[in-house]
């Protein structure tokens, strides 16, 4: 389970090659063979996390990822980087990834939250087992891009995370540079944590046309992808966005959708580690970010189309959810627009 595309590869032979580093020497006939590989194409999981690995015992040095995550660029991560570039703020670009890292990568999912002015942007598995390089480089990559989006080279956060910190303190000082604010390892999960404005920061390339254009070209790749048998995940949660236009699914319906036993489902969730209620309420949540973004529905036509029963439950849900107000989230975001 888990794939990313080629484009990381490619951002680290390019980086190997700019720090001195022959890849070649490093990785082999891997170095060639990714060097031939289109950007756009999957690789599997396990493999850009040995390569990460390879290149951290190589080199000796453990934080390489944090190195390399500041050397990513939007054309390394494709459809889903051009995409960010052209969002209005920092918060729909999280949102953007939050819906479409499908066509990034299958190696985690990213959970997004607000709890007493603060928003949580978690880290959580979908590939067995991810090394510790991995998790730092994704992190590194969030901060590096949000600040590469906004042109605010000050912007710092708080990281969490769930492995040992290093031994050496240059590599807890480069931890410690790349995110700006407290960092703390042993935690239970891997996240980043920054004051609930920044979100609203307004992005240098926002672009409303670029936007639309490349929404909607990720809307098609996804329904390509969700009908691919070798992206089951990306097959579920579609069919359960499409459940959500109309009613909540059970998870019955949804396994009838795919054709497969309720049984055969619970299985493959369970193997993830995933539970089917909280899929559908992520999902949930990211319609209710969506509709709100149109002005043109009140808050009563948003909590009647995801529904629920009336305009309180929707409003104690999405407390829950993002620690605000329906009505409030949408006037922050809406002061926020250019």
């Amino acid at each position: 389970m888990g794939a990313a595309i080629a484009g990381y590869a490619h951002a680290l032979l390019e980086h190997l090659e700019k720090s001195g580093h022959d890849p070649a020497r490093i990785l082999g006939e891997d170095a060639h063979t990714l060097l031939q590989t289109p950007a756009s194409q999957r690789l599997d999981g396990q493999l850009c996390s040995s390569l990460l690995v390879r290149v951290c015992t190589a080199l000796n040095d453990p934080v390489y990822p944090l190195r390399l995550a500041a050397h990513v660029q939007p054309r390394h991560l494709g459809l889903v980087g051009y995409l960010a570039m052209a969002c209005p703020t920092l918060a729909d670009a999280a949102l953007m990834l939050h819906r479409y890292e499908p066509l990034l990568d299958q190696v985690n999912l990213t959970a997004l939250s607000i709890d007493e002015g603060r928003v949580h942007m978690r880290w959580l598995p979908v590939m067995d087992s991810p090394t510790s390089a991995h998790i730092m480089f994704s992190l590194g990559v969030w901060v590096h891009q949000a600040r590469a989006l906004t042109g605010r080279q000050d912007l710092s956060c708080d990281a969490d995370f769930a492995f040992e910190p290093p031994s050496h303190p240059q590599d807890l000082q480069l931890f410690q540079g790349t995110f700006g604010g407290t960092v703390r390892f042993n935690q239970p999960c891997n996240q980043l944590i920054a004051p609930a404005a920044l979100a609203w920061l307004p992005l240098q390339d926002a672009s409303a046309e670029v936007h639309a254009r490349l929404l909607a070209l990720a809307e098609e790749r996804l329904v390509q992808m969700a009908s691919s048998p070798d992206t089951w995940l990306g097959m579920v949660e579609h069919t359960i966005r499409r459940a959500l236009e109309d009613a909540r699914p059970s998870l019955t319906q949804v396994a009838a959708s795919l054709g497969l036993a309720p049984r055969t489902l619970q299985h493959r969730l369970d193997q993830e580690e995933l539970q089917f209620r909280q899929l559908v309420d992520r999902l949930l949540q990211e319609r209710a970010l969506r509709l709100l973004g149109q002005a043109q529905l009140s808050v009563a036509d948003v909590a009647l189309k995801l529904g629920f029963a009336n305009q309180s439950a929707f409003h104690h849900a999405f407390k829950r959810w993002t620690g605000q107000a329906p009505g409030a989230w949408r006037t922050a975001r809406s002061g926020a627009q250019p």
